[in-house]
């Protein structure tokens, strides 16, 4: 196979790993499904490798150098990521604890409010 179609698959399964992560993630739905997504990136780098050995022309080359990057930061970012593999305190499905605190306009807010509706809460720690 020439490195002009390897260098284009590399890309392929890299931007398919991206797009599949992306769609798990608006659904709420990455818990327990990582593998896939990673396992096509690794394939996307060996790929993207070979097809640079090959000698791909430009536009395979850039395809290639595309997947092996977008391959290898992907990777490398899940490697250095800190996210906790513990169980959650609160479930997705499950009723939300009784919180009441102040919103960005200094007003109360209750969770309670929420009740009835589907909700997403995403809490995070800066490191600023």
């Amino acid at each position: 196979m020439s490195g002009g179609i390897l260098g284009a698959i590399a890309f392929s399964l890299a931007a398919g790993a991206l797009a599949l992560w992306t769609q798990r993630m608006q659904r709420v739905a990455l818990a327990n499904r990582r593998a896939l997504p990673f396992a096509l990136c690794a394939a996307a780098v060996a790929l993207g490798a070979v097809a640079l050995g090959r000698e791909p022309g430009w536009l395979g080359g850039a395809l290639a150098i595309a997947g092996l990057a977008l391959g290898l930061v992907w990777i490398g970012l899940g490697l250095l990521a800190r996210q906790s593999r513990q169980i959650p305190n609160v479930v997705v499905g499950q009723a939300l604890p009784a919180i009441v605190a102040l919103d960005e306009h200094g007003d109360l807010f209750d969770v309670a409010s929420l009740r009835g509706h589907p909700v997403l809460i995403k809490l995070f720690r800066g490191h600023w």
